[in-house]
């Protein structure tokens, strides 16, 4: 520690009680004229991310993040980008349904710069450079990686995830696709990846609960999945088509929107991005103008917190900030920077 630093905070912590609490009630109201002033934070969203003929998803429940696929090579920056317009900083949860690059070629250029807790890959192994790059990029990123198991689960925040196909005993990598179904309140949203018509025949015979509020169609809408008896079997309400304009594959194809005719469908290669939001009970589409663009409220004020007992410097209203008799305040980024404190690894400010 240097002796500037030293100075600073032994300076700093003679800062009367009644000082400090101005600031931090003073930070609370900026922060919820922020909040105001950029969109209302949902408890549950989710964002079927535009990534042409390819496949993106991003889930926050209660603040918790998932990203569901990264699109194709070259698609990585278009991903990275919005997750920041969104304010989301880092992912607890990152999902690579199968290895095909439509679907994982953006996630390692995610991984170089995004923080990412833990990750879950399909069983099929793929000999693709872009198959190596997202495996060296997990592992040298120190993610904990898992192979999930159909019927397993986890939670994000209040939603509970469950693996309804661990996309083992396949020998076809579209069918060996992880599909996820997440329940939040009396909500539910099925991620299908591509897994195909066999896949589907082992989800129905498998028991696991397939009924969804939300569907995002398999495989983009190819007449090689979303079978009448799987579709009878999930009975969406909101159906979501993620493919690319005037694609060459012809998705979606007829026959599957005929079979959706009666359930509201969205599509990417229309609208752009699709943005559906829930408070547990009543799903609803977000257009352009409704959406937010900073998830953290305390995001954009002009306050950073020192730790006198530690290293680092946070935002106001990270989860590492310290206690409150141990905070050192500073009005710019610069002036905590000369003070000696680090960044916060998660909530970089």
């Amino acid at each position: 520690m240097s002796k500037k630093r030293k100075k600073k905070k032994k300076n700093k912590s003679k800062m009367p009680f009644i000082t400090k609490l101005t600031f931090f009630v003073a930070a609370l109201i900026s922060a919820f004229a922020v909040y105001n002033s950029q969109g209302e934070v949902y408890p549950f969203e989710v964002h079927y991310i535009d990534v042409d003929q390819a496949d993106s998803a991003l889930i926050i429940a209660d603040g918790k993040t998932m990203l569901i696929d990264g699109g194709e090579i070259g698609y990585g920056q278009r991903v990275v980008d919005y997750l920041e317009e969104v304010g989301v900083e880092k992912l607890d949860v990152m999902i690579a349904t199968h290895p095909h690059s439509d679907h994982i070629g953006g996630l390692p250029y995610v991984l170089e710069h995004v923080e990412v807790a833990e990750a879950y890959i399909s069983p099929f192994v793929h000999t693709s450079q872009t198959y190596e790059e997202l495996l060296d990029g997990l592992m040298e990123k120190n993610v904990a990686t898992n192979v999930p198991e159909t019927g397993s689960t986890f939670s994000l925040g209040g939603a509970q995830c469950t693996f309804v196909s661990g996309g083992a005993g396949f020998d076809d990598c579209n069918d060996a696709s992880l599909v996820l179904r997440i329940t939040y309140g009396t909500t539910s949203w099925l991620f299908t990846g591509d897994a195909e018509v066999p896949a589907e025949q082992a989800m129905l015979a498998s028991g696991l609960e397939l009924d969804s509020t939300v569907l995002k169609v398999g495989h983009h809408g190819s007449e090689t999945s979303s079978s009448v008896e799987f579709l009878n079997a999930v009975t969406p309400e909101i159906a979501v088509i993620s493919c690319g304009k005037d694609n060459s594959y012809g998705h979606p194809h007829d026959i599957i929107l005929d079979r959706l005719r009666n359930v509201t469908t969205y599509r990417t290669d229309r609208l752009g991005s699709v943005v559906l939001i829930t408070d547990g009970a009543v799903v609803s589409y977000l257009d352009e103008g409704e959406r937010r663009t900073v998830s953290n409220p305390f995001d954009g004020i002009g306050l950073y917190i020192g730790n006198y007992n530690g290293d680092k410097f946070h935002k106001v209203g990270c989860e590492y900030m310290p206690a409150f008799q141990n905070m050192d305040f500073y009005f710019t980024r610069d002036s905590v920077l000369a003070a000696g404190y680090d960044p916060c690894g998660a909530c970089r400010p």
